[in-house]
C-alpha cells in the first residue's frame, strides 16, 4: 500500500509537467557524451563542469532567450547581458545550487525524510538524493519514462550491480554519507547528474511560463530543488554562494532578495 501511495503522489506532482510537455510539444535534447566519472575529483568543482554547462545550455533555446521577467531578482539586469554572460549566469546558477545541495561532493547521498518521499519508485527502498545536484533514481526513472529524457536514462538495475555492500546498507540505515563507489554508479557521474538536472529544470521552467508566473525560472527549478524556495535555509546557502560566484563574473548579475 505504501508503494502504491508513493506512486500516486509522484504521478500527481508530475502530471502538470506532463501536460506542459504535451501542450508545447517539448523535445528534450539528446543525451550528451558522458566521460568516465573517475576523471573528476571526488570533491570540489571542476572546470569541465563549467565548460559542459556553457555548451549544454545552448541545447535549450529558451534558457538563453528568457525574458527579464522570467529571471526576475536572480539577475534583474538579465536583459542587458550578452549571450556569453548569460551562459556564465547558468554556470554560476547551477554551481550555487550544487554547493547548497551537496557541497560539490559528487558522491553525496542524503536520505529524504518528507512524508511523501518515503519510498523510491525505482529502488523500492528509502528515497536517497544523490550526486552533485541530489537527484534520485525514482526521479530520473520517471523523467525518462514520462518525458523521454535521454539524459535521465539511468536504470537502477545497472547501478545496483556495482553497488558495494556498504552502499546497500546505507540505503537501509544511514541518513547521510558519501558513496564508496562514486566512480561506478551512473547516477553519481557528475556530467550525467548535471545533464539530467538540466532537463528537470527546463520542464519546471516551462511549467511556470505556461502558468504565466513571474520569476518562472526560480519557481520552476524550485519545484524540485528546495534550495530555490525563498525563506528556507537552503535558499540562504544558495544566495551566499551565488553572490560569491557572481562577484568574479565578467558581467555580474544584479541579485537582490533582501526584502524576503
Amino acid at each position: 500500500m505504501k508503494f502504491k501511495l508513493a506512486v500516486l503522489w509522484t504521478l500527481f506532482l508530475l502530471l502538470p509537467l506532463r501536460e506542459v510537455s504535451a501542450r508545447l510539444s517539448v523535445a528534450l535534447p539528446s543525451a550528451p557524451s558522458i566521460p568516465e566519472a573517475s576523471e573528476f575529483p571526488l570533491r570540489g568543482w571542476s572546470d569541465t563542469y563549467t565548460d559542459f554547462i556553457k555548451k549544454r545550455v545552448e541545447q535549450y533555446p529558451e534558457f538563453l532567450a528568457m525574458s527579464g521577467k522570467d529571471v526576475g531578482r536572480l539577475c534583474s539586469n538579465w536583459d542587458q547581458l550578452d549571450r556569453e554572460a548569460r551562459k556564465m549566469f547558468w554556470v554560476n546558477f547551477i554551481k550555487s545550487i550544487s554547493y547548497g545541495e551537496s557541497g560539490w561532493v559528487r558522491g553525496e547521498m542524503t536520505q529524504e525524510t518528507a512524508s511523501n518521499l518515503r519510498m523510491d519508485l525505482a529502488t523500492k527502498r528509502a528515497v536517497f538524493s544523490e550526486g552533485l545536484l541530489q537527484i534520485s533514481y525514482g526521479s530520473v526513472s520517471l523523467y525518462k519514462k514520462v518525458y523521454q529524457s535521454e539524459s535521465c536514462d539511468v536504470p537502477f538495475e545497472g547501478d545496483e550491480k556495482s553497488m558495494f555492500v556498504q552502499d546497500a546498507r546505507n540505503y537501509k540505515f544511514k541518513h547521510e554519507r558519501m558513496s564508496e563507489n562514486a566512480n561506478d554508479r551512473e547516477l553519481l557521474n557528475p556530467i550525467r547528474n548535471i545533464a539530467c538536472s538540466l532537463d528537470i529544470m527546463y520542464l519546471g521552467y516551462l511549467r511556470k511560463v505556461n502558468d504565466q508566473e513571474t520569476e518562472a525560472l526560480r519557481k520552476g527549478v524550485a519545484i524540485y530543488w528546495g534550495t530555490l524556495r525563498v525563506g528556507r535555509n537552503g535558499f540562504t546557502n544558495f544566495s551566499e554562494q551565488f553572490k560569491k560566484e557572481n562577484k568574479s563574473a565578467p558581467h555580474p548579475c544584479d541579485f537582490d532578495f533582501s526584502g524576503d
